[in-house]
């Protein structure tokens, strides 16, 4: 690959079949653990967060409203266009039919962060919420009334009636968030800025603070149990990964 992409994100479904996704010609697949990769030529749009159910489903968002998704482990592919004002930046569904994408719907001079929602596979799309913020960097669902996103001005909501309503949840003064997982009912993470990293052992209620001492920017983390997990992101100035 060269480096004058820009990689978004990576997902593999299994030890063989996996996902990269790049600002600039969409998505990359490959079938035998990453030896060969090969464009999957869906669409031409930016796509900045991906998320699956299984190996089989898979979706991602971008730009210019983007959302794509695959059934049948990237065999077959969808696209829609959900709003052409926005940019997505976060995906998740909660099971086939209930799902959610995040973002900004971007107008200059102010872009407003945005919510919309789906209850039948992303065939249609529904206005959720406007947070407050410029943007929603993430959405996270534990199940299909409990929610959490994280604002780009620092701050996380949560819902528990399937986004209906958005409630305060943390914030830290001048920082950035930029992802959030939850690995069950109780145990969640979300990361940011300058070495962010909080975990909840409660489902939110209280957070404590894991920071990494470092002025680096983790922009996605990903943790396979309490015990081990990831972080990714950039160096303060933004020119390296």
């Amino acid at each position: 690959f060269s480096s004058q992409y820009n990689y978004t994100q990576l997902y593999f479904a299994n030890i063989n079949a996996g996902y990269l996704l790049d600002n600039y010609s969409g998505l990359y697949k490959t079938s035998n653990g990453g030896i060969n990769w090969y464009t999957e030529n869906i669409t031409t749009k930016s796509l900045n967060g991906a998320s699956y159910l299984n190996q089989n489903d898979v979706y991602a968002v971008g730009s210019a409203g983007s959302f794509i998704k695959t059934t049948n482990t990237g065999i077959n592919w969808t696209y829609k266009a959900i709003d052409s004002t926005c940019e997505f930046y976060s995906v998740n569904f909660v099971n086939p039919q209930t799902g959610f994408v995040s973002g900004a719907r971007v107008q200059y001079p102010n872009s407003n962060g945005i919510v919309y929602k789906t209850t039948n596979s992303g065939d249609n799309w529904f206005i959720s919420i406007y947070p407050s913020g410029f943007k929603t960097n993430s959405v996270n669902f534990i199940n299909a009334n409990t929610g959490f996103l994280t604002d780009a001005i620092g701050a996380i909501a949560k819902t528990t009636n399937s986004g209906l309503n958005w409630q305060s949840s943390y914030s830290v003064s001048g920082r950035y968030f930029y992802h959030i997982q939850f690995l069950n009912d109780n145990t969640g993470y979300f990361s940011g800025s300058q070495g962010v990293l909080y975990k909840t052992t409660n489902c939110g209620v209280n957070w404590v603070n894991r920071s990494i001492a470092t002025n680096n920017h983790i922009r996605k983390i990903q943790f396979f149990n309490q015990l081990t997990g990831y972080a990714l992101g950039t160096d303060p100035d933004w020119s390296k990964t």
